[in-house]
């Protein structure tokens, strides 16, 4: 199950990747790439949390699977700049943001789908009983 959740994780990521890719590539000012790179950040967001959630002991994996496509192509498309002797730190800062917008999601899935007893108390938990207070 871990290989499989991985395997949709990189083809989310490639897919997030390529919107990214084209719309860092079209978009006329800054600021349009900004407006325009919700929807594809929120998509990964949502793969992240929901295969988190299938998943939740290798949360971290899944996360790391769906920013990988994006933080190779980024990587490679900042260093080739680099050679050129341009700027592109456009591509660090969004390698980065798909990242952390991936981890966050992925462990609020993982968190989010806790197994919890019919029944249980919310403060029922075995340290709250030790310390006298559950």
């Amino acid at each position: 199950m871990k290989y499989l959740l991985a395997i949709i994780g990189l083809v989310v990521g490639s897919v997030v990747w390529l919107w990214l890719g084209g719309l860092a590539f079209c978009a006329r000012s800054n600021s349009g790439f900004y407006w325009s790179a919700i929807l594809p950040l929120g998509v990964c967001f949502i793969a992240s949390a929901l295969l988190g959630g299938f998943n939740r002991s290798h949360w971290f994996i899944i996360a790391i699977t769906v920013a990988l496509p994006s933080l190779f192509m980024d990587t490679g498309f900042y260093f080739s700049l680099v050679a050129e002797g341009r700027s592109g730190n456009l591509w660090i800062i969004l390698s980065l943001v798909v990242l952390s917008i991936c981890l966050i999601g992925a462990r609020l899935g993982s968190g989010l789908t806790q197994k919890t007893q019919p029944g249980a108390a919310a403060n029922d938990h075995p340290r709250l009983r030790a310390a006298g207070r559950g």
